[in-house]
């Protein structure tokens, strides 16, 4: 796709008219029109301020460059590259420091980084499940029709959620064929769509949705989640990796875990 072509994609995605374009990145809209039609060619200062205008991940930053006829600026390193031992062992504090409540690291297509030993102890509550290994794609694993299914008490509701998340990351990556191809799958899985549709409101006052757990024993657990990410990174897997951290929301589910 050529440069002007990608930045007015990117500029309507994001809601952005030329002028309001033009105003965020301190540059006329006269230039802005120039660039999107092909009459101004952008120097690369210009094509990593406009990114920043429109909030693109890294992944994206580097297609607009490309487009624009740079080299990318930011290298997409692999889980067991030398240069992120610093950001790894960060990641494994995190989850460790979360035991023994259950976390986990994701990577951009929903897809099993590395677990906490606290989210075995979640997973077990599951018949027929194993421990989540490596590649194990989390978001089916909870959609799809099964154990994890057939145990989440107020599974439609929480299906909806994930779609909305998903939805959401999506337009955020923008133009993101793995997570574009999930959502699809997903799509396809009994009763997601229906989920997608209803309304939940119960007038319930607690401030995050929770996900209701029974477990093999008859034992209800209730729990919500929180999610980081590297705030500043500066290459494109850890830009895209998720931390999700559950929380137990009840007394039983803080119980369950003491034990362990």
């Amino acid at each position: 796709m050529a440069f002007g072509q990608a930045l007015k994609t990117w500029r309507t995605l994001r809601g952005f008219s030329q002028m309001s374009l033009a105003n965020s990145a301190g540059i006329s809209p006269r230039h802005v029109s120039f660039l999107e039609t092909g009459r101004s060619t952008p120097t690369e200062g210009m094509v990593l301020r406009l990114s920043d205008t429109l909030h693109l991940p890294l992944r994206e930053k580097n297609g607009l460059l490309a487009a624009a006829g740079f080299s990318r600026r930011f290298e997409e390193r692999g889980w067991d590259d030398e240069h992120i031992k610093a950001q790894k062992e960060a990641l494994e504090l995190i989850l460790t420091s979360h035991n023994p409540y259950p976390a986990l690291a994701l990577d951009r297509g929903m897809n099993v980084l590395q677990t906490n030993e606290g989210f075995g102890i979640f997973i077990s509550l599951f018949p027929e499940i194993p421990e989540a290994s490596a590649n194990t794609n989390f978001v089916e694993l909870i959609l799809a029709p099964g154990p994890m299914k057939d145990a989440i008490e107020n599974w439609q509701e929480v299906a909806g959620a994930i779609v909305a998340r998903l939805r959401s990351h999506v337009w955020v990556a923008g133009k993101n064929d793995v997570l574009e191809d999930l959502l699809e799958r997903i799509l396809q899985f009994p009763d997601v769509e229906a989920a997608m549709h209803r309304d939940f409101r119960s007038g319930n006052n607690f401030p995050m949705l929770l996900t209701h757990i029974k477990g093999l024993d008859g034992t209800k657990t209730s729990w919500f989640s929180t999610i980081t990410t590297f705030g500043t990174a500066q290459d494109v897997m850890l830009d895209e990796i998720w931390i999700e951290q559950f929380h137990p929301a009840n007394d039983v589910t803080r119980a369950l875990l003491s034990k362990q």
